[in-house]
Order: structure tokens, then sequence, then C-alpha cells
């Protein structure tokens, strides 16, 4: 029992020692410090071969068919593909629309409600 309890200890020690040491090599990375800010909303990024470069507009949200951008028959394809044969994405849809109208029932409940009714009889007495 003793000897199970020193070999615990042992290899916790070991896995210690191991999480405190990074390497021999190891150099702490550079922090930049860049010389301005900008204060542009825009930020033009780097292209890659043979492609225009990329403006990054801040704030500025994807459209919901975002994969349009790229621009290829094949994305296009398997996109619409994958978004008419899911049945998740369906359920999901759907579970959103029914949600969405019962928002509108539970609001439309607490509004003021109007009711009239009429009735027209004709009773013979005699």
């Amino acid at each position: 029992m003793k000897a199970r309890q020193m070999g615990s200890a042992a290899l916790f020690m070991v896995m210690i020692a191991g999480c405190s040491s990074v390497g021999p090599n190891f150099k702490r990375p550079l922090t930049p410090h860049p010389s301005t800010y900008s204060t542009h909303d825009s930020k033009i990024l780097p292209a890659a071969v043979d492609m225009p470069a990329q403006e990054l507009i801040i704030g500025q949200g994807l459209d919901k068919a975002w994969w349009h951008m790229f621009k290829s028959s094949a994305i296009d394809s398997i996109v619409q593909q994958t978004l008419h044969n899911n049945p998740g994405l369906k359920a999901a849809y759907y579970a959103l629309a029914e949600a969405q109208e019962r928002v509108a029932v539970s609001k439309g409940a607490r509004q003021p409600q109007v009711n009239m009714t009429t009735d027209v009889g004709r009773s013979r007495y005699g």
C-alpha cells in the first residue's frame, strides 16, 4: 500500500515538473508596438498570389448567402443541395417559424379585445 502511494506521489511530481518547463531554447515572442493606430473603418488585407486585395469593413455584416462571394457554381450547387436535403435544417427552420408564431399569439393575448354577438329569433305565444 505504501509503495503504491509513493508511486502515485512520484508520478504526480513528474507530471507537475513537466508542466513548468517550456524547453531550453524557448524565447518569448516579441510584443508588437505599433507606431500609430488607425481610425479608419476598413482595413486592406494582403492579397494572395494572383488575387486582388481584400477589404475588411469593420461593422459590416455578411450577406445571408455569403458563399456566392466565391463565384463558384460548384460551391453554390453543394450549398443548395445541403440546404434542400438537410432534414435537421428544415426542422430547425419550422421550429423557428412555430416559435415566432407562438410569440405573436402570446403578444396578441395581451392586447385589448372586443367581442360582439348577435342573435335573431322568433317566438310564438299563445
